[in-house]
């Protein structure tokens, strides 16, 4: 359990169109876009990433949670990278100051008939943990936590320098509904909505 630290619950509206947004970049191989807002790229979205203007299909891959384009050979100082797509508004409803966090992977057993060993694979990557410690920062926003929809949560470390974990989360309702309650006593349990995890 991480306590003193701070976890950000988000509610999310419909992905809105973004075309040639600027970004920036301190190492040439990672740019990330400049509008904070715009920075939670829709994954349902095939981004358009162009470098000076002409448009490209390979050599990079995309962050979508953390509004970022990172190529695999570092780019010439002086290219100019844009991209275009769909960006999802967030609005922030609640933090926490103590949560876990913990990613894991589902083991798919693809044993052959015949085969006389057990054979697995990895399959679809989570995230899990719990948070507690709430703070309601705006009442407004009661209905959209307390409904089964996914929701964004911002996990920050308090280290400078650290990226924040990011995960599209699903709540226990039940829990969910205890913590706007009582925000202080509750603790919520979540588990990663898909495997789109920073």
């Amino acid at each position: 359990m991480v306590a003193g630290k701070q976890a950000s619950i988000y509610v999310t509206g419909e992905p809105i169109t973004m075309t040639d947004e600027t970004t920036a970049t301190s190492d040439h191989k990672t740019y990330q876009i400049n509008n904070e807002a715009k920075q939670l790229f829709d994954c349902e979205t095939t981004l358009v990433v162009k470098v000076n203007g002409v448009q490209g299909s390979s050599g990079f891959k995309v962050n979508y949670l953390l509004g970022k384009v990172i190529f695999t050979i570092a780019r010439n100082s002086e290219d100019v990278v844009t991209i275009s797509g769909k960006y999802i508004p967030k609005s922030l409803a609640v933090t926490a100051h103590e949560f876990s966090f913990g990613k894991g992977v589902d083991v798919g057993d693809v044993t052959r008939f015949g085969d006389t060993h057990k054979r697995k694979l990895p399959m679809q990557k989570y995230a899990y943990g719990t948070i507690s410690q709430w703070d309601v920062t705006d009442t407004f926003f009661t209905d959209a936590l307390l409904s089964a929809t996914p929701k964004y949560i911002i996990f920050n470390s308090g280290v400078e320098g650290t990226e924040p974990k990011i995960v599209l989360a699903l709540f226990e309702k039940e829990e969910i509904k205890a913590a706007v309650g009582s925000p202080q006593d509750a603790t919520v349990g979540f588990i990663s909505a898909n495997e789109n995890i920073s």
